[in-house]
Formats: structure tokens, sequence, C-alpha cells
């Protein structure tokens, strides 16, 4: 009788395993950008990650738009495929592009995705006055941007200040405190310095209570606000994108994602920018926004390559297919600490120990080091903070000589061509 049993268990474990489904994972590489396939941006493109030691695989990709179909068919000999479907062919409008990966041997599904993708006119694309290429570069009015600026204030002495340098764009805090009436005069005068705004909306996010009994302009509650300033601004050639989230924590996706969804439908002419601190939680963001920034601050405490190393997080959360525009530390730790004292003051001999501002080595570093891992943006923190350093002079003037140096080099960072990693030597250096 035992043996029986056994006998009926193993071979009960073995038929389990021969029926085991393979672990598949698919990913859409293109469109990476809201889902719109671009006239002349390239075929709709997937990755295919499986183990192919274990059972032969094939997948197959279809792309339907109207009564138009195209399909593609591989077997899957690689643990990561890429397969290409061009939507030429297909009318512009709504495309569903779905994916199923089979079993050779008896055509089981092991693995299925579908995508709602929309098929772009060439004059539906000159409406986007700002959006994300095949190549995670910004285009503003059908060109190539790289954005490099500042965090600062609605200030208009210190965006003059900022426009005299190589910089392009400011995010600042602040300017739902402003009144409609002072940002148009505002974003009119950041125009004619050239200069964008990357517009903060993050003081109105769903829980967020910046604005509890307060109004803009007889608007009250987040939602209602939020709503109102993107369709005050979201037609004046400053705007650059709007930006969602400052350092959130992972429980409030979710509703971020619905913020992002809302600022979609209420300007879908320009995209959403986020900034995260917390590694491990990126992951949890990439259904919530366009862009991703992460904001490593190492100076004096931490190696200068925190800066690589969250570039290299970002890219890894969100797969490649989405820019990072990183956030390089422009201002002292001492400057924080104890919270609420004058940022300006003369610093302690301690205090420049433990927290210091960067020097010129050490800026150039970060800079480089973001460029080097992928980014696509580089927005300084901060410029208010900097302003009040004892040594502002002095590190406003290497400040715009690195900035110099990127903007001569924005072509090259903007171009698509990959010539791949550059020899050195010796080539086991750190």
């Amino acid at each position: 009788m035992f043996a029986v049993a056994l006998s009926f268990t193993v071979m009960s474990m073995l038929s389990l395993a021969a029926t085991e489904q393979p672990s598949v994972a698919l990913d859409l590489v293109y469109p990476n950008y809201r889902g719109l396939v671009f006239p002349g941006g390239g075929p709709v493109e997937v990755a295919v990650d499986s183990d192919p030691t274990k059972d032969r695989l094939a997948a197959t990709v279809t792309l339907v738009g109207g009564e138009k179909k195209a399909f593609a068919v591989r077997s899957l000999d690689e643990a990561h495929e890429k397969i290409a479907v061009s939507a030429e062919t297909l009318p512009a409008g709504a495309v569903k592009l779905k994916v199923i990966v089979r079993r050779e041997i008896d055509e089981v599904e092991v693995a299925a995705h579908e995508w709602q993708l929309r098929q772009l006119k060439p004059d539906e694309v000159k409406k986007l006055r700002v959006y994300i290429d095949r190549n995670n570069n910004t285009i503003v009015d059908g060109k190539p941007f790289f954005p490099l600026g500042w965090y600062g204030s609605p200030n208009e002495k210190q965006m003059a200040e900022i426009a005299d340098g190589p910089f392009n764009c400011i995010l600042n805090y602040g300017t739902n405190h402003q009144s409609k009436e002072w940002m148009l005069r505002y974003l009119d005068a950041m125009q004619a310095k050239g200069l964008k705004l990357i517009y903060c909306l993050n003081d109105v996010y769903p829980t967020a209570t910046y604005f509890k009994d307060k109004e803009w302009e007889g608007i009250s509650g987040n939602q209602a606000i939020a709503e109102a300033v993107i369709k005050a601004y979201r037609d004046h050639p400053a705007i650059l994108a709007w930006y969602l989230n400052d350092e959130l924590p992972r429980k409030l996706a979710p509703k971020l994602e619905e913020y992002y969804e809302r600022a979609k439908a209420g300007d879908p002419n320009h995209p959403c920018y986020i900034v995260l601190c917390n590694m491990s939680e990126l992951k949890y963001f990439t259904n919530t926004t366009d862009v991703y920034g992460v904001d490593p601050y190492p100076i004096p405490k931490d190696p200068v390559t925190r800066v690589s190393d969250w570039m290299e997080a970002s890219n890894a959360a969100v797969k490649g297919h989405k820019p990072t525009w990183l956030v390089p530390q422009a201002f002292a730790w001492y400057q924080y600490k104890p919270k609420g004292s004058d940022r300006g003051r003369k610093p302690t001999e301690e205090e420049l120990r433990t927290g210091r501002a960067p020097t010129y080595e050490e800026e150039r570093c970060m800079t480089y080091l973001a460029l080097t891992h992928g980014a696509k943006g580089l927005i300084y923190y901060c410029y208010y903070d900097l302003r009040v350093l004892p040594q502002y002079e002095e590190m406003w003037g290497w400040m715009k000589k690195i900035a110099g140096e990127v903007k001569t080099l924005s072509p090259v960072l903007l171009s698509p061509e990959d010539l791949g990693k550059a020899a050195f030597t010796p080539a086991n250096a750190p």
C-alpha cells in the first residue's frame, strides 16, 4: 500500500512538472511615450524575456488598426528577444498590440498581453508642443532639447540671473501661490529670455495639505486647482513639463497614477516629471509619469558615484524606456541643519566638515557621471540655496562653466547614434 501511494505521488509530481508554465516577461519597448506611434518613428517593438533552456517557445506579435493587420512570429532562442512590427500600413488612430507566447511542442499559450496604442497623423504631432521621442530625448516645437536648469522660486531677479548663463529651464516651487496674472507675466518674461518652466503641481497632488483652507483664483480643492492651473497655462510656449511628485512615498503611487492620468487628459501636449529618492521604490511609479528624476546628494559624506548608482537604478526601474532628468547637488547640507536655520550664514568648521557644498571638481564629476550613465536632462538643486552661500560668486562662475560644457555637448547627448563603449587604459581601472 505504501509503495502504491509513493508511486502515485511521484507520478503526480512529474505530471505537474511537465505542465508547469515557463516564466515569461513581456515589455513594450516602443512606443515609449504615452502609447503614441509617431510617423517615421520606426516599428513597434516588444521585448520578451524567457528561459529558452526549459521549453521551446515562440512569440506572435500582432498589430490591428481599423481593418488592417500586421504581425510577426519569432522562435525565442535567446533569453532576451526584441520583436519589431511595422505599423506603416495601418491607418492613423487606435491600434491594438497583442503578444502571445506559446510552447512550440503543443502550442499551449504561456503568456499574453495587450496594449492600446495610437498611431498619430503628422498634423497631430505638430500639436505636441513637447514630447519624448523613441531615444528618450525631449522634443520641443519639433526640435531636440536637452533640459539644463535649476530648481528655484518664482523670483524675477533670480530668473534673469539664471537666463544670463547657458541654462534653458527652471523648476520653481511656490508657483501656485502666485496669481494667474502674475504668472502669465512671468512666463512671458521667461519665454523672452529663452527659458522654459517645469511647472510645479506637487503642492496639489491628491493628499497634499499645502492648500488646505486656501484657494487659487477663487478655486478650492486639490483636484480642482490642479485642473484649473493646467488649463490656465498649458498653451503658454514657456511651459516645458508638469512636476507631479517631489520624493513622495510608495503608498501614494495608486493616487499618483490617477493624478498623472488627469494631468495627461488636461494637457496632452506636455510631459509629466517626477523625482524620487528611495531607490527600492522606483519601480512602483512607472505608471505615474513620462519622465523620471532622482536626486542623489552625496557631498561630503557619500562617494560621488552615488550619482551613477542612482542613474543605473532609475534606468533599471523603467527598463530604459523613459528618460531620467537627474538632479545634481548644488547646495550645502549644513544649510538644512538645524531645520529652519539661516541658509546664508557663515558655516562653522564642523559644518564645513560634515555638510559643505560640492567643490568644482565634485560638481563637474557629478555632472559627467550623470551624462555618461544616460541622463537626458540635468536640473540642479537649487539656485536659491546656492545664491546665499558665502562662496556664491565663485561657485556660480564655475556652475555656468560646467553648464556651458553640457550645452556644447548637447548635440552629441541628443544624438540617436550609439558608438558603443569607449575604450580606456588600463582596462581594469575603476
